[in-house]
């Protein structure tokens, strides 16, 4: 990780809970490759996930900026004058249209990074991208593959997950004792 980031990556990812996990994971080695500073990202609404959470409410950031800080930087917002910044207008949002799903490492820097050096941000709008997988650095990997399983749910999610499981759990039992029952 160098001193001197080449600008703030913004990244709105779509799809559920998995699709929006891998996008994380992929911003963060796209940060690397493009030594940049990754903003906590933010989650779209879907009409068929009826989801309005968003990372926080998912994740605990603290612990995901932490668990990163020798990677990558990453900060929970950008600084002001980037932050008023439009980047659909300044031409640094990037979609599907100009960056392919499967894009390559190469890609990202032959598309991205000269928006980056340009703008000072870039806005992966719907980024459900995953990166090409063939060939990527070693070093990618490493930033990368580790931290699939690092995030730390909030403990909010974790508590109705483990009432879900429990309740699951109880309901299970109570089934299977009924059947051997009667």
């Amino acid at each position: 990780k160098s001193a001197k980031t080449n600008g703030y990556i913004l990244v709105s990812a779509n799809g559920g809970l998995n699709q929006q996990r891998v996008a994380i994971c992929n911003a963060v080695a796209v940060a690397s490759v493009l030594n940049a500073t990754l903003v906590i990202p933010k989650f779209l609404y879907s009409n068929v996930w009826k989801d309005p959470s968003q990372f926080g409410d998912i994740y605990q950031e603290e612990y995901f900026i932490n668990i990163l800080k020798d990677d990558i930087s990453i900060v929970t917002e950008l600084p002001p004058d980037i932050k008023s910044l439009d980047a659909e207008a300044i031409g640094s949002q990037v979609t599907d249209a100009i960056l392919a799903k499967e894009a390559t490492v190469a890609d990202y820097v032959k598309i991205v990074l000269p928006l980056l050096l340009k703008h000072r941000v870039v806005h992966f709008l719907g980024y459900g991208n995953r990166l090409g997988f063939d060939p990527m650095p070693s070093d990618i990997q490493v930033t990368n593959l580790p931290h699939l399983s690092s995030f730390e749910y909030a403990t909010s999610l974790l508590q109705i997950c483990r009432t879900f499981n429990s309740q699951y759990l109880r309901s299970i039992t109570r089934d299977t004792r009924h059947d051997t029952v009667t």
